[in-house]
């Protein structure tokens, strides 16, 4: 029932953290806070890999437990999350206020969450971030990490392109390492830019044609979003705007 993190998922994101964050002190002040999947690891993912600032006199980020983001649902132990009230004696500096029930009501032992609904699931978390991410007063966009898990990204990014569009804005990176839409290894980090996206902004065939998004999206009366991968900054050179 919702494993913890091995010891070598601990030291995966402590490595995160030392490659990423431990030299920017600063920086991490100007973040918004951090956003999480609710199962265990993906909190201690989050904790060891952005650990929250320490000193009293500042007000911590907010850490934001966010049930859309937790991985495909349904059959498999590990993706049954603890109930509510463990989750707060466990993690008293996250926030659960988003979590309806105190018990994991939505997993279902007899069947796996079927990946249609795992991609709205994702595409809702998207718009969460989009419409209710933490923000600091007289900036206009935002700085956060989101923990979550491979299985619900892929679902998310390869696989809705009528709502979910990736593109690669990187300039510094091997783009034939990978695509911007590939599936993260374990504790990979990323860093996108999220924007909504707008009719003129769909996905197209090989040909250049449109492939019908505009009109799956209207006919849903959902909007698309669009996600661009950018370069991993320097210690002090991190960008506005990042998923």
């Amino acid at each position: 029932l919702d494993s913890p993190l091995t010891e070598l998922g601990q030291e995966q994101a402590r490595q995160v953290n030392q490659q990423h964050f431990s030299k920017m002190a600063n920086e991490l002040q100007s973040f918004q806070g951090a956003i999480s999947s609710p199962l265990s690891r993906a909190l201690q993912t989050a904790d060891l890999a952005f650990p929250p600032i320490n000193d009293k006199e500042q007000s911590l980020p907010p850490r934001i437990c966010v049930e859309d983001f937790r991985e495909i649902n349904g059959s498999l132990l590990n993706a049954q999350r603890r109930t509510k009230t463990e989750l707060q004696v466990l993690f008293p500096h996250w926030d659960f206020s988003n979590l309806q029930h105190d018990h994991d009501d939505t997993w279902k032992p007899e069947a796996l969450e079927s990946n249609e609904s795992c991609r709205q699931r994702g595409y809702q978390g998207l718009c969460w971030i989009l419409n209710h991410a933490p923000q600091k007063q007289h900036v206009t966009s935002s700085r956060f990490l989101l923990v979550a898990h491979g299985g619900i990204l892929r679902q998310t990014m390869q696989e809705l392109p009528e709502l979910v569009q990736v593109h690669d804005g990187r300039q510094n990176s091997n783009k034939a390492d990978r695509t911007s839409c590939s599936r993260f290894d374990n504790c990979e980090l990323r860093r996108y830019r999220i924007e909504w996206g707008s009719a003129a902004n769909v996905a197209k065939n090989d040909d250049g044609k449109d492939d019908g998004a505009t009109a799956k999206a209207a006919a849903g009366d959902q909007s698309s979003i669009i996600l661009t991968e950018l370069d991993l900054p320097s210690h002090n050179n991190t960008a506005p705007g990042s998923l």
